[in-house]
């Protein structure tokens, strides 16, 4: 118990951040498994494209998992930055489907959770890119300090 308060009390998005990513790889895998799309994926996109989309739904997220998982390993921040523009990609294209059905009138809570999704995507992966710059910045300060000595 304590350790979910702590996870709670944290001034980071991981908790929350795993919990979408979790739902998006088993709406990814529900979708294979009974072989259909969003009915809205399925008609903006076409069978292919949808079924391109759903794989990115359940590897970006994944690799942003994973890239959580190992985050004391160098490949890690670049893990993360490679699953969260894929999500903030996927969330996009589904924004842009719901809104291009011919029923999207009735859809804009799905349009506009979906935007949301993706905007909170776009700067997870902006702070991804950021912390990237930053540890580059760290080490080649670290090198220089070295190769002065």
């Amino acid at each position: 118990m304590r350790r979910i308060r702590r996870w709670v009390d944290a001034e980071t998005v991981r908790l929350p951040q795993a919990i979408v990513y979790c739902a998006y790889i088993v709406a990814g895998v529900q979708s294979l498994a009974l072989g259909a799309p969003p009915n809205a994926v399925a008609q903006a996109m076409g069978h292919e494209v949808a079924l391109m989309w759903t794989a990115l739904i359940i590897a970006c997220p994944t690799l942003t998992l994973v890239g959580l998982w190992q985050r004391r390993r160098a490949f890690s921040l670049w893990l993360q930055l490679a699953g969260d523009s894929g999500v903030t990609c996927a969330s996009a294209a589904y924004v842009v489907a719901v809104l291009q059905a011919t029923w999207s009138e009735r859809a804009t809570f799905a349009a506009w959770s979906a935007a949301a999704l993706a905007i909170c995507g776009a700067l997870i992966t902006w702070r991804d890119a950021r912390r990237i710059r930053q540890v580059s910045k760290r080490i080649q300060a670290f090198e220089e300090g070295c190769a002065r000595e």
